[in-house]
């Protein structure tokens, strides 16, 4: 079990400076714009920083996920292969959510339908990290036991052990920033498709 003390921030100036401008961002789209405007301005910044922390520059936030020390194992080079794809996706929804702003400025998807796609697609892209990073995050700290949340018949059709949930991360704490971003970011998604 790891200790929940530790930075919510980057250790590192530069990746701490970006999340927290990442955050100054939000804010200035929420106060200065129309709602489903700067949502859209957040989606672009969140999916855009998943472009660039996992597509552009893995080096950056392989840590977040597995020790350094572990660099010379294959797994370790798998995990950060896999990091590209991960922000390749990304790059999909940042690109949504930029010429559905676009589109929107234009006069399209005024139709309630129409914009519902959009914000509902976004929304579950920020939702789904949560069936499994949640519970890892959990695990790792302690907070619950695999069997206490019913993770145990999944956990064996994907023949994962427990201890396979465990982060190891050099500075697991930087997710619960991502969780609480992503939280956020999915439940005002949420609100543009069913608001």
């Amino acid at each position: 079990m790891r200790s929940m003390e530790g930075r919510v921030l980057d250790p590192t100036l530069w990746k701490a400076s970006f999340q927290i401008l990442n955050v100054v961002a939000w804010a200035a789209a929420l106060t200065l714009l129309p709602f489903h405007d700067a949502v859209l301005v957040i989606n672009m910044c969140w999916f855009g920083a998943a472009t660039f922390f996992f597509a552009i520059h893995p080096t950056a936030s392989i840590g977040w996920l597995a020790p350094r020390c572990h660099e010379k194992e294959r797994m370790y080079a798998k995990t950060k292969g896999a990091m590209g794809f991960l922000g390749g996706m990304n790059s999909a929804l940042v690109l949504l959510s930029f010429l559905a702003r676009r589109g929107m400025q234009r006069g399209h998807f005024e139709h309630k339908e129409e914009s519902f796609l959009i914000f509902a697609t976004c929304g579950a892209g920020h939702f789904s990290q949560f069936f499994v990073n949640v519970p890892s995050f959990l695990y790792t700290f302690g907070l619950i036991s695999v069997g206490a949340i019913g993770l145990q018949p999944v956990l064996r059709w994907y023949g994962i052990a427990p201890a396979d949930l465990r982060w190891d991360g050099d500075n697991p704490q930087v997710m619960l920033y991502i969780f609480v971003l992503d939280a956020t970011a999915a439940a005002l998604n949420f609100a543009c498709a069913w608001g």
